[in-house]
């Protein structure tokens, strides 16, 4: 007689932890089934067939490797069961993580799965089978698209109110020119003629009033450009970037040095606008921090498309700094090459300065209305 007392003590044991896994299994909220090599199912959770939409049947060659009435890839091509990512999980023996499919159901409804599939082998390595985890994600799929939405309509929305406020910049910087100027230089001209006869001590007396009249005169002026400069709108890009390089260094005493194309660039207006808008945006940001002696600008036109880089020999630009929810300045020049299908890149690190570049791709070339 031979003692198997241990073995079957074994099998109980490797029974009752069978039985815990399988009942494990039925308690998980994320669908699970089980192929053999030749893809046919062998078990699988209630979960699974939820998703499913009804229960495999045995010996049903048609529901080999997945349950499911049909596969869809992500962009709604048919994926027939042997060649879903199950068969070829048990062909190559390799797993797969994190793959989205489409499953459509007996009723005619369709889901978005969530896929996780591994290898099974036996105590000698070899491939008997595959476990397939499979989630529905069909509710964070469309929460995604409504956002992706949302943002696309508050990017719109932006785009809008940037291009309102421009050309209400323009409205008042014109008007400002115009009107309030030419009305203050009337005045001048009105005072000079007044006072022309008046005693000499008069005319001494009235010479603070004449000050004041140019002061204010040249307040319009400046406060007219900051809001539109007319040369953006007259001349271009390219004169706008030198004249207010040339002011930067003027106002703030650091050397601004540009590298510029031989010929002019055509572009629209808003790509002009945004554009320009950056380089004072990162003109402010290098005179309140940069504590530098240089500025140098590159605007250029590349084989991908139109590039504005300013790089400054300051003091530099920390991740924290990059990140900070006070820099409206970065999130603003951002915003603004998002706008245009571009995209805004900060670099620099403490004591090497700090570099912005802009990249719109082509096509960027519009005639201007």
């Amino acid at each position: 007689m031979i003692d198997i007392t241990e073995r079957k003590q074994a099998e109980e044991v490797l029974r009752q932890s069978e039985d815990r896994f399988r009942r494990l299994v039925e308690l998980m909220p994320v669908a699970v089934y089980v192929c053999d090599t030749a893809g046919t199912i062998q078990s699988y959770n209630k979960r699974a067939v939820e998703l499913w939409g009804r229960e495999p049947k045995s010996g049903d060659t048609a529901q080999c490797y997945c349950g499911s009435l049909r596969l869809y890839s992500p962009d709604g091509k048919v994926v027939p069961h042997e060649e879903s990512q199950m068969a070829e999980v048990l062909r190559t023996g390799i797993q797969a993580r994190d793959l989205e499919l489409v499953i459509e159901r007996p009723d005619g409804s369709c889901i978005t799965v969530l896929v996780n599939i591994v290898p099974l082998r036996n105590g000698n390595g070899e491939l008997i089978g595959a476990m397939n985890c499979f989630q529905d994600i069909t509710e964070r799929k469309r929460a995604q698209k409504e956002l992706q939405h949302s943002f696309s309509q508050l990017r719109a929305l932006a785009g809008r109110l940037q291009i309102v406020r421009e050309e209400e910049r323009k409205r008042v910087a014109r008007e400002i020119h115009d009107q309030l100027g030419q009305t203050l230089t009337a005045i001048g001209i009105n005072l000079s003629t007044f006072i022309h006869d008046l005693a000499p001590d008069k005319k001494q007396e009235s010479a603070p009033l004449f000050r004041l009249v140019d002061q204010t005169i040249e307040s319009v002026r400046r406060i007219s450009t900051e809001l539109r400069p007319r040369i953006l709108d007259d001349r271009g890009l390219m004169a706008a970037v030198e004249w207010a390089a040339k002011e930067f260094q003027n106002r703030t005493g650091t050397k601004c040095r540009l590298d510029l194309p031989a010929a002019d660039i055509v572009i629209d207006r808003e790509l002009a606008t945004a554009l320009f808008r950056i380089l004072q945006e990162s003109f402010t940001n290098v005179a309140r921090h940069a504590n530098a002696t240089q500025v140098n600008v590159r605007l250029a036109k590349e084989d991908d498309g139109l590039t504005l880089e300013v790089h400054d020999n300051g003091r530099g630009i920390s991740e924290e700094q990059l990140s900070a929810d006070s820099s409206l300045g970065i999130l603003g020049m951002r915003e603004r090459a998002l706008l245009l299908g571009g995209e805004l890149a900060i670099s620099g690190a403490p004591g090497e300065g700090t570099t912005i570049k802009v990249r719109i791709p082509e096509p960027y070339h519009k005639k201007n209305e």
